[in-house]
């Protein structure tokens, strides 16, 4: 059969099945699958920057997701039921004086959003999805979210970051391009215009409309989150061998943000950043290769492919069945992933960068040990062992160092569940009142 005529099927079959092949999802998914085709995907979560496709496609795809009114609705009610739960409602609404962000009244904003889905408001699921999000954004509450629907299946990232620098640590910092300064431009020029704005201007309204949740209270600490950091890319991708590449919340958004980022340079230069968007699971094989498949397994949950479905045990990973904790602070290496760190840890954790993430340093000179701890989750029992392993041997090398003080580096920690504690003797505190999970984690049978 040819697109262009009858072939040996009929003139509607024929528009139908070639509709199909032409559109958005099903050239995305085509263009990832032969990128990908061609890559050593040792971290399978990074296909989503390895095999980037075209930024406008995506957005066609994604919003050509039909919205059904009675799904919208159930799903809103859901949303609801939920977040009634969060503790923080009644504060976000009316806060006290010292509450550095504006308020937000989250269940009225819900409830806004239910009356446009009633009458007609949204064109699409992405559209509806878009409101709720910003209802979470505005909520900055890290244990506020919604993770599930169309939102987020694509990321829109730019080539190149930005980094916040102050001459000499006492003027105001100004704004660079990331990959100047990694590769050492003389005398760089920072950045002075984005999209027409001050850089300033830009990022807050950037923060305002366009980053998805980041559930954090300070300012400050959003402002910081737009920029590259090493610690913070590293406490996102350290604790699994998924992914090895993440990017700050300026150079990757799952909220689409026009084709580029154009901007000027102070010593008149301009340039243009052109966005890619890509996807960290194989469309093709989910079936994300129409809106009808990509709204099936996003939006309704209803089987697509033949992709392993989840139930209660195999959330657990095959890991938390170990019976003997193998593996011991890892011996010192001169890949750590910070720029900005020294190269001669004293001490690693053991599969450091794909499932560790705990170093030690000692600052002679200076008397000082640092120990640098960027996440607290593990992702096995393992990992959760020798997290305590590596803490207690920079402990024992610190002091043989003759070190005077220590400092607990927890940059990039977002906080996470704390896993160290049930493998060590703090467990014991515990008493006989453990929940049955963690009967099976830390005596399994």
């Amino acid at each position: 059969m040819r697109c262009n005529g009858f072939g040996v099927v009929s003139w509607l079959a024929a528009v139908q099945l070639c509709a199909a092949a032409s559109s958005p999802c099903k050239q995305i998914a085509d263009d990832q699958l032969k990128l990908a085709s061609s890559l050593d995907l040792s971290f399978p979560s990074d296909i989503r920057y390895l095999a980037g496709f075209d930024a406008e496609l995506a957005f066609q795809c994604v919003t050509s997701v039909a919205l059904d009114v009675q799904d919208a609705t159930d799903m809103l009610a859901y949303i609801k039921k939920y977040f009634s739960f969060q503790s923080t409602l009644a504060y976000l609404k009316n806060p006290p004086k010292s509450y550095q962000q504006l308020p937000v009244d989250v269940m009225g904003r819900l409830d806004a959003i239910g009356k446009k889905i009633t009458e007609g408001a949204y064109s699409n699921q992405y559209a509806l999805e878009l409101d709720i999000q910003a209802v979470i954004r505005d909520a900055h509450e890290g244990h506020l979210s919604y993770n599930a629907g169309v939102i987020g299946l694509f990321s829109w990232f730019l080539p190149d970051g930005l980094v916040s620098i102050s001459s000499d640590g006492q003027e105001i910092p100004e704004i660079y391009a990331n990959s100047d300064i990694i590769s050492r431009v003389n005398n760089a020029s920072p950045i002075v215009q984005l999209q027409g704005q001050s850089p300033f201007s830009y990022l807050r309204s950037y923060l305002e409309r366009t980053t998805a949740a980041m559930g954090l209270i300070d300012p400050h600490a959003e402002w910081n989150q737009l920029m590259v950091n090493s610690a913070n890319q590293f406490s996102r991708t350290g604790t699994s061998g998924d992914s090895s590449i993440a990017y700050d919340f300026f150079q990757s958004t799952t909220i689409y943000n026009g084709k580029s980022i154009q901007g000027k340079f102070k010593n008149g230069t301009s340039f243009e950043w052109v966005y890619k968007a890509g996807a960290s699971i194989n469309l093709t094989d989910y079936s994300y290769t129409s809106a009808k498949g990509i709204k099936k397994g996003r939006v309704t949950n209803e089987k697509t492919s033949s992709v392993k479905s989840l139930s209660v045990n195999n959330l657990i990973p095959e890991s938390i069945k170990i019976t003997e904790v193998e593996g011991a602070p890892g011996s010192p290496r001169s890949n750590i992933p910070y720029r900005s760190y020294p190269r001669n840890p004293v001490v690693v954790q053991s599969n450091f960068s794909v499932g560790g993430t705990v170093s030690g340093y000692v600052l002679e000179d200076e008397s000082i040990g640092v120990l640098s701890i960027p996440n607290f989750a593990a992702n096995s029992l393992a990992n959760a062992a020798t997290f305590s392993d590596t803490v207690k041997s920079f402990i024992k090398q610190a002091k043989s160092a003759n070190a005077t003080k220590i400092v607990i580096d927890l940059s990039g920690n977002g906080g996470e569940p704390f896993s160290s504690p049930l493998t060590c003797s703090v467990n014991s505190s515990l008493g006989s009142n453990r929940p049955h999970y963690f009967e099976l984690v830390l005596y399994p049978s």
